[in-house]
């Protein structure tokens, strides 16, 4: 049962690390293709007296929801589904696991969202006026 429960964490981790970097790609690619267009509704902003740090701001905002929404709704998606399967088949306690898995996933995100977030930003100031 003990390695049962082992083998599933480590399945559980990898398959969640593999989605997690490729989704936090998706986003990357995403936030690059839609930079253009940014680009010329910040410029068209900045011209009517949008700054350069309330843009920051609302691109932080931005680009906060897209990375961080989805780890909170998967932890508690995962926590919901696996109480009620962990009583199916008889396991043991798992939230401190998977709010642990969780926290280093968020830690993880956090890296990239701030990689992501200053070079997304960075290009946004260079077509400030």
């Amino acid at each position: 049962m003990k390695q049962s429960t082992s083998m599933m964490s480590f399945v559980g981790i990898f398959i969640t690390a593999v989605l997690s970097i490729s989704s936090a790609s998706f986003l990357y690619f995403k936030l690059h293709t839609e930079l253009s267009q940014d680009q010329q509704m910040y410029r068209a902003m900045s011209k009517i007296g949008l700054r350069a740090k309330e843009m920051s701001r609302a691109a932080t905002i931005q680009i906060a929801s897209l990375f961080f929404i989805p780890i909170v709704v998967s932890t508690i998606q995962t926590l919901v589904v696996l109480n009620a399967v962990r009583k199916l088949i008889g396991l043991g306690e798992v939230n401190s696991s998977i709010m642990t898995a969780s926290a280093a996933f968020l830690v993880v995100q956090m890296i990239y969202f701030i990689l992501v977030r200053s070079r997304y930003v960075q290009k946004l100031k260079r077509v400030m006026v």
